[in-house]
């Protein structure tokens, strides 16, 4: 018997370190194996469940073990390491474990109000009071509102043992409000000077900060004796954050500890003298060990090497031995003629971030392995290809692709590993070859579920939607579709239903979320009858509807919707956006 249960415990923990298709399908057998096999998994102590729970997600957890018995169910309500991440969820999944747990459970918790999420931060604390989640150690909101963030603050403070908060706020500030003295890793985005200075007065213990930095629109003194124990900080600056060299100075001042540092500038002209980060760092940071940099600044030719060059001291190359790289590509701009987008950075490259052109040059000699933490690459096939682009870079984990100018065949997957991307943008507009280039790409996408594109891109790579080897691959891989413009501005004749039908006979079986354009919401109606699986649905309509009327005619002619959350978005004077997240 020992044999036997230890041969069923090994075959768990192997379907469970694949944590994905072949975990879940696992949990499936799991809830309809024989009465046999189920006695002998009931004889496993507590220690090997909690073994066999780190190799699972905590939705996975309850999907798989729960209602199997009286004693397991007992394990699952008295377990408090749960992590939960709800970002891009469906609300299936979301109500499933928001009924499954306490408030007390919870160790780690990722909640979004993305787009294929709306409203998920305030269902969430609707249902489960902050202040009791007395376990949890780590919180991250995203895309929160100043609304929802104002009602939660005040009581995250009381939260005994979060050590790790981060908050991406929505088009606002970071308010003026004491943070948990508890914490020891802090990340905020759009928070000034001043206001930072108050912040980490607060969090005593802080020794990691993540912060999105702009100037001070006030003439408010701040502190410039403030010391703290931070080792490890990242800035970055948006294009029009203003921050100047002074500004990081002072930062430099409270932080005499740091050990790390990532400075990332989505422009950067401000940061492009190496002498005056040599200046900077002897002055403030005699600790500091790594330095991981990124600034994409606009500049004419000749000052290109100029400004490299302040990068190529002695204490750049032989001191800190800290290798600044540089690449650049030339454009035209309308008002200051021609000018390059350059890109000063070390390796291993620090932003998740990375824009390509066919036609950019090298004035260094990167590691081409030094690209594995970009996640999302912007790359445009211009006219002037560089014959040594795969010499210099591989990027070997891509989660999301957007392609420019598709109009040519290339070897892409010589400096990209296709495999690994779930997300690809055509950009609109852009020419596009849909008997080679598409079917090329999807050939190597394996893993590409999601998919962004116009409507007239969509007809030309399916060519009229005759290419049946695309539209299989399109059907059985594509559970996230994005189309643009697929009706004109002009009143519906037809063609867009004749549309509609057209995307229901490719993706009806799988599509699980969906952003589209509608003139007539006799055309959303149509859109959930067909596409029975959809989650969450973005779309654009006339902005003269009332919203009230929308919501009660949405209710009364889709049977689905009596479980969802919405909302409302201004596009413009003619336009609105609504978001809906759907459960069952």
């Amino acid at each position: 018997m020992h044999v036997t249960v230890r041969c069923y415990y090994t075959t768990l923990l192997d379907a469970c370190d694949k944590k994905s298709k072949e975990s879940r399908n696992f949990c499936f057998s799991l809830k309809h194996t024989n009465m046999s096999a189920l006695f002998l998994f009931n004889r496993f102590p507590n220690e090997l469940f909690y073994e066999i729970f780190e190799y699972l997600t905590s939705y996975d957890i309850l999907y798989a073990f729960s209602g199997l018995n009286q004693r397991i169910d007992s394990l699952l309500q008295n377990y408090s390491k749960y992590r939960f991440n709800f970002q891009s969820c469906t609300k299936s999944q979301f109500d499933f474990v928001c009924k499954s747990i306490t408030c007390e459970q919870i160790q780690s918790l990722i909640l979004a109000d993305n787009d294929d999420t709306c409203q998920q931060i305030r269902t969430f604390f609707q249902l489960f009071y902050i202040r009791k989640c007395i376990n949890i150690e780590s919180l991250n909101l995203i895309e929160i509102t100043e609304q929802n963030l104002s009602k939660l603050l005040p009581k995250i403070k009381f939260l005994p043992k979060l050590t790790c908060l981060s908050i991406d706020l929505k088009n606002s500030l970071i308010p003026n409000i004491e943070f948990g003295s508890s914490l020891k890793s802090l990340s905020v985005t759009t928070c000034s000077m001043s206001r930072l200075c108050e912040l980490l007065l607060s969090v005593p213990l802080l020794t990691k900060l993540n912060v999105e930095l702009i100037t001070d629109d006030t003439n408010r003194i701040v502190n410039s004796s403030l010391t703290t124990n931070i080792h490890q900080l990242k800035i970055k600056l948006r294009p029009k954050s203003n921050v100047t060299f002074n500004e990081i100075g002072l930062l430099f001042q409270w932080m005499p500890k740091l050990k790390q540092l990532t400075f990332i500038a989505i422009r950067g002209m401000r940061f492009v003298h190496g002498n005056q980060w040599e200046s900077l760092i002897r002055m403030y940071l005699s600790d500091l060990k790594q330095f991981h940099f990124a600034i994409h600044p606009n500049l004419q030719h000749h000052y290109i090497s100029q400004n490299l060059s302040t990068f190529q001291t002695p204490f750049w190359l032989e001191e800190k031995q800290w290798i600044i790289h540089c690449n650049y590509y030339s454009y035209v701009d309308y008002h200051l003629g021609n000018l390059c987008r350059t890109n000063f950075y070390t390796l291993p490259y620090c932003d998740e971030q990375f824009e390509l052109f066919f036609s950019t040059k090298t004035l260094t000699t990167p590691c081409k392995s030094q690209y594995a933490t970009v996640k999302n690459l912007y790359f445009s096939i211009d006219d002037g290809a560089r014959k040594n682009i795969n010499d210099n870079y591989y990027f070997s984990n891509l989660d999301s692709l957007t392609i420019r100018n598709l109009y040519k065949t290339l070897p892409i997957d010589s400096f990209i590993d296709l495999s690994t991307i779930k997300h690809l943008t055509i950009e609109q507009g852009n020419p596009i070859n849909p008997k080679e280039c598409f079917s090329y790409l999807l050939m190597y996408m394996t893993n590409l579920q999601s998919l962004q594109l116009t409507w007239h891109c969509l007809v030309e790579i399916t060519h009229h939607f005759k290419n049946q080897e695309v539209c299989s691959i399109l059907s059985k891989q594509i559970k996230f579709l994005s189309l643009i413009d697929i009706i004109s501005e002009k009143e519906d004749n037809g063609e867009t239903r004749q549309a509609l039908e057209k995307l229901s006979q490719i993706f009806s079986s799988n599509l699980i979320k969906v952003s589209i354009s509608v003139m007539s919401f006799d055309n959303i109606v149509f859109i959930f009858e067909q596409m029975f699986q959809l989650s969450s649905l973005k779309f654009e309509y006339n902005a003269r509807s009332n919203i009230d009327s929308i919501q009660l005619w949405l209710k009364r002619n889709i049977p689905r919707l009596k479980n969802f959350t919405y909302e409302v978005r201004s596009i413009n004077e003619k336009r609105t956006c609504w978001l809906l997240w759907i459960g069952r």
